[in-house]
């Protein structure tokens, strides 16, 4: 899907495959790594604290 999703964005803006490429890994880095960073990173720290320290 995200191969699918790269080609139709380069054949529909008319950019090239490597730019829209790079584009969207680093609009991907950026979000993936706040969303560790504030959200999933301090809910799984707990989950995983309260369950194997009795």
């Amino acid at each position: 899907m995200s191969v699918y999703g790269l080609i139709l964005t380069a054949v529909t803006t008319g950019g090239s495959i490597l730019t829209v490429y790079l584009k969207t890994v680093s609009l991907n880095f950026i979000v993936a790594l706040t969303s560790q960073l504030l959200i999933v990173g301090p809910i799984s720290r707990e989950l995983l604290t309260k369950y194997i320290k009795p």
